[in-house]
Order: C-alpha cells, then sequence, then structure tokens
C-alpha cells in the first residue's frame, strides 16, 4: 500500500506552495479542494471535493483507501475575518462541518495524525504582548471562533488515537495568490493604481493602526516539514504559534511597501471593522524549543517577494 500525505484546501494559497514543498522533498500528496487542481505533477493526486457535502465520506473513501495516509494536513478552511462577521453560517458549516466529516473519513482508514493549520484569530483579548498559546480566549471574529472550536474537537477526538500540532498562524504573505493579507493588498493596489483604505486610525498603537505580525509562505513550509520529521508519538495535540514575534503597524507596512516599490498612492481613513483585533503579535518559544525552528524571511523578504510573484 502506498503511503501518502493527505492535504485538504490543497488549492489555496497555503496549500498549493505547502504540496509543491512536499512534492520537492519526495512524497506523494493527495491534495482535496473544492476547487480544481493547480498542480500537474507526477506524485500528486487531486480529488475535487465539498468537505462539507453529506456524501464526501462515502464518495470519497474509495478513492483514497488503496493508499496508507501518514499524515494529514487539514488547511480547508474560509478565512476572511470580516466575511466571517456577515455570513457566519458559512463559516460554521465549512470550517466546523468540514473538520467533523474528514475526522469521520479518517477514522475509517485509520489515519490518525494530523497538522491543523488555526489562526492567532483564537486570541479575543487586545493586547500589545505577544500572545503565548495559553492566552486564547473568546475570540473577536466568527472566524476565530470556527477554529477554536475546531482545535476543541481535534483534542476531544484524541479519545480515538488523534494527534498532532495545531499550529495557530499568524498573517502568512510572501507570494501574490490573492489580495486577502494586508501586504497583497497593499502591493496589488500600488502594482494597479488604485488607493488603500486604512481601516480605523485611532487605535491605541504608535501610530493609530492596527499591529499584526506576518510570516512568509516559506517558514510555513519549513515548520511543517519539522513536526512532521518530529513525528506524531505524543498524545493529544500539541499547540505552537507560527509568526515573526515581530509586530508592525498597517501604516508602517504600507510606507515600506512604498519605499520598496517606488510608487506612491492615496490613502482613506475608512472606519473600523467588526473583529479587528488592535494587535496580534506571536510569542513563538515553542516553536523555538519544540521544533527548533524561527522564521528565516524577514518583512523586507515577504515584501519583496509578494512584487516578484504579482501578475
Amino acid at each position: 500500500m502506498e503511503k501518502v500525505i493527505l492535504i485538504t484546501g490543497s488549492s489555496g494559497f497555503i496549500g498549493t506552495r505547502l504540496t509543491l514543498y512536499f512534492i520537492d522533498l519526495g512524497y506523494k500528496i493527495i491534495g482535496i479542494d473544492v476547487k480544481d487542481k493547480k498542480i500537474n505533477m507526477d506524485n500528486y493526486i487531486h480529488i475535487q471535493k465539498d468537505l462539507t457535502d453529506a456524501l464526501f465520506v462515502s464518495s470519497t473513501l474509495d478513492l483514497i483507501k488503496h493508499y496508507r495516509v501518514i499524515a494529514t494536513f487539514h488547511l480547508a478552511a474560509k478565512i476572511k475575518v470580516g466575511s466571517s462577521m456577515s455570513n457566519p453560517d458559512k463559516y460554521y458549516n465549512n470550517n466546523i462541518i468540514g473538520l467533523y466529516n474528514l475526522l469521520n473519513l479518517l477514522r475509517i482508514i485509520k489515519s490518525y495524525n494530523i497538522i491543523f493549520s488555526s489562526t492567532a484569530a483564537v486570541y479575543g483579548k487586545d493586547s500589545l504582548t505577544p500572545y503565548k498559546e495559553t492566552d486564547a480566549g473568546e475570540p473577536a471574529s466568527v472566524y476565530g471562533m470556527t477554529k477554536l472550536m475546531g482545535e476543541e474537537m481535534l483534542k476531544s477526538y484524541s479519545i480515538y488515537g488523534f494527534k498532532g500540532y495545531i499550529f495557530r498562524f499568524f498573517n502568512v504573505s510572501g507570494e501574490y495568490i490573492a489580495p486577502i493579507h494586508l501586504i497583497d493588498i497593499v502591493i496589488h493596489n500600488l502594482k494597479q493604481g488604485e488607493s488603500i483604505t486604512i481601516f480605523g486610525s485611532d487605535y491605541p498603537t504608535r501610530d493609530g493602526t492596527c499591529i499584526r505580525d506576518y510570516i512568509h509562505i516559506h517558514d510555513i513550509c519549513v515548520a511543517f516539514n519539522k513536526a512532521f520529521i518530529k513525528g506524531f508519538d505524543h498524545n493529544n495535540f500539541l499547540i505552537i504559534n507560527l509568526g515573526s514575534s515581530s509586530g508592525f503597524t498597517v501604516k508602517e507596512i504600507i510606507t515600506r511597501s512604498i519605499q520598496i516599490l517606488g510608487k506612491d498612492v492615496t490613502i482613506i481613513n475608512g472606519d473600523k471593522r467588526p473583529g479587528d483585533a488592535v494587535a496580534t503579535i506571536s510569542d513563538i518559544s515553542i516553536a523555538k524549543d519544540l521544533l527548533g525552528w524561527s522564521p528565516e524571511k524577514s518583512l523586507d523578504d515577504i515584501i519583496k517577494d509578494t512584487i516578484k510573484t504579482y501578475k
């Protein structure tokens, strides 16, 4: 029986790059995504399925039962904070029901090793102090709540033998894929000559705008590999922040992007958005101690690589 790694959300930003990264390391990948495949390689098998479909388990089982899934990287999720506040039903359905169906499939094939992509949005309280993994509270957004619920579901499913890692991503950037995170939006708008809206300019920060922690997609891939190599011999799930441990304000990001790209832009001061936290900065002590991981890429690397990959 051939060994494979299963990656959900394999056609997304992180999923695509993670798939390519592990194929380069010599692994065979089965990708599951509601979208069509973006990768055409010999070591990649694409399954176009919706994890929330009532027939997902039965319709997917025949496609993967001939493989031995040695680990699952669960990335499939809706991720926009603002959208989650106006469409909570879609987020609970996609992020919770999708995970539930996936776990049921994995139970049938007896594959219990998981790395779960969570988020810094699980940290509810506003703080200018870096978040430790023990700080998770009441998230400010529906998106954050669905991820926190997913974490709790995984921990409770350890009774069936599930174990692995819960990675709390901060703002993953570094290569343009779509204008979702701030750096991607800023580069997109600078290239297109479009204005940039700052949502809230009176936060209690050094220049009145929100502070965020940015991490390069390359460093995320490295963290997955380090966790995979470390293995799944432990019980339950280990929770680990993945960020840079540095915070930059929205204005600082815009200013640095303008300097690097050499283009100016019109800035509009807009209203605050529901669900936005004042600051999210990571404490990555556990990642360093447990995985021997720390980010290799700087903020300038993230901005420059986003510019290079923009089309």
